[in-house]
């Protein structure tokens, strides 16, 4: 049982592995402002956080049984334990990160937005003083 729960503990850690990969990845294309893989990245993120809450569930119906750990079963657990905090801490930071990338990429889009809309504006303008104008030629 407590060999189950040590390669359970080890088996969360190896997706939380993957997880922060794959943010280590999405902030390599975000810097880039490659966004078209937005989508795809959400939908890998979502696979593993069902995948480690599901590791979660079986890690936690052992725990409710009465255990005798021995001194060496629980010094590697206290080490999957600790591996599994630095992990969850570095992806707590990497989701900073790639909210504020992406909070970026939106502000860039609406400010090229408002640029085409004054510049459509503009042009319009111009047109209406040609037409006003009585010139028939297009821009």
């Amino acid at each position: 049982m407590v060999q189950e729960i040590l390669e359970l503990a080890q088996h969360k850690n190896h997706f939380l592995e993957k997880f922060f990969n794959l943010n280590h990845d999405e902030i390599k294309f975000l810097e880039n402002s490659q966004l078209d893989g937005l989508d795809a990245f959400h939908s890998a993120r979502e696979k593993l956080l069902v995948i480690i809450q599901e590791v979660d569930e079986k890690i936690g119906a052992r725990l409710h049984r009465d255990l005798q750990i021995s001194a060496d079963a629980r010094e590697t657990l206290k080490i999957s334990l600790r591996r599994k905090d630095h992990l969850v801490r570095e992806i707590l930071r990497q989701d900073l990160t790639i909210l504020s990338l992406v909070q970026k990429a939106k502000d860039q889009v609406i400010k090229d937005l408002t640029e085409v809309k004054k510049s459509r504006q503009t042009i319009g303008k111009y047109r209406g003083r040609l037409d006003h104008l009585g010139l028939d030629e297009e821009i």
